[in-house]
C-alpha cells in the first residue's frame, strides 16, 4: 500500500484561493476524509442607516380662553351714573340699574379682547355669559359682540317671553337684511333665576343658545366684525351680569 502524506499547509495551499472547495487526505488506515475549508464569512460593508421620522400629525388649534370674573375692574367697564342708567362692579358681579323707569333708552358697556383673541380671524369661537334680575324677574338683557362701538356693534338680546333678538347694528341703525333685530320666540324657555346665553361661530356660520339649547332661528352666515370688542346691553329695570367667557380657537 503506498502511503501519501498531506500536510495541513500543503491542504491550504491546494485550497488557495478557492477556499470552499475540498481537499482530499488519505491515510494509512482509514478510508478517505473529506476536510471542508470554509470560506471566511465577510462582514456587510457598513451602510449609512436612513432616518425614520414619524408621520407628522395636524396640530389641534389651541384653544384660548379669556375670563371675566368682574372680582375688580381691571379692564374698564363703565361705572358709576351715565345717561339714564348706573353701572356698578363689586363682588363678582356687574350690575346696570335704570335710574329713570320711563326710559326708553338702552344701557351698554363694553371692553376691547386682546389682539390674541381676533374674532374675525379665529376659526371658531364662543361667548357666554351669565343673566340675572331680582327674584322672579326676567330682564330684557345679554351681550354685545363683534362691536366697535355702540352703534357698530352685534347684539344678542332675550326677555321675560322667551323671545330672543339678533341684530347687527351700523352706523346706529339695524341692519334687517341680515339680521332682522326683531324679538322673536325662540323656543327655548328662560328660567325667572339665571340664564346662560351664547354665541357660536363654526364652519363660518353663527349659532346662538339660551341655556345650551339652541334658539328656533337657526343660524346666520358668518360676515365681518365692526370691531373686536365684546359687551353687555340692557333695557331692563335692573339686570345683574356674571362670568363672561370667551374661548377662541
Amino acid at each position: 500500500m503506498r502511503l501519501f502524506f498531506l500536510s495541513l499547509s500543503t491542504a491550504f495551499f491546494l485550497s488557495g484561493p478557492i477556499l470552499a472547495q475540498e481537499a482530499r487526505i488519505l491515510s494509512a488506515t482509514s478510508e478517505p476524509t473529506d476536510i471542508r475549508i470554509k470560506k471566511p464569512e465577510r462582514k456587510p460593508e457598513p451602510t449609512t442607516a436612513e432616518t425614520v421620522r414619524p408621520e407628522s400629525k395636524p396640530e389641534t388649534p389651541k384653544t384660548l380662553t379669556f375670563v371675566e370674573n368682574f372680582a375688580t375692574n381691571r379692564l374698564g367697564w363703565r361705572e358709576g351714573d351715565l345717561g339714564d342708567y348706573s353701572y356698578d362692579l363689586a363682588g363678582g358681579k356687574y350690575r346696570i340699574r335704570k335710574r329713570f323707569p320711563k326710559s326708553v333708552q338702552s344701557a351698554y358697556t363694553m371692553i376691547m379682547l386682546p389682539p390674541s383673541f381676533d374674532l374675525n380671524k379665529a376659526e371658531s369661537f364662543t361667548i357666554q355669559v351669565d343673566v340675572s334680575s331680582d327674584p322672579g324677574i326676567v330682564p330684557t338683557a345679554g351681550l354685545m359682540f363683534g362691536a366697535k362701538n355702540s352703534q357698530n356693534a352685534y347684539f344678542f338680546l332675550y326677555n321675560e317671553k322667551g323671545e330672543a333678538s339678533v341684530r347687527r347694528v351700523l352706523d346706529g341703525r339695524v341692519s334687517p337684511t341680515f339680521m332682522s333685530g326683531k324679538f322673536l320666540p325662540s323656543g327655548v324657555p328662560v328660567n325667572t333665576g339665571n340664564n346662560t346665553i351664547k354665541i357660536r361661530k363654526s364652519q363660518n356660520k353663527l349659532y346662538f343658545y339660551i341655556n345650551d339649547k339652541e334658539i328656533v332661528s337657526g343660524s346666520y352666515p358668518f360676515q365681518p366684525f365692526p370691531g373686536n370688542g365684546v359687551g353687555l346691553a340692557s333695557y331692563a329695570p335692573w339686570a345683574v351680569f356674571q362670568n363672561l367667557r370667551v374661548e377662541v380657537n
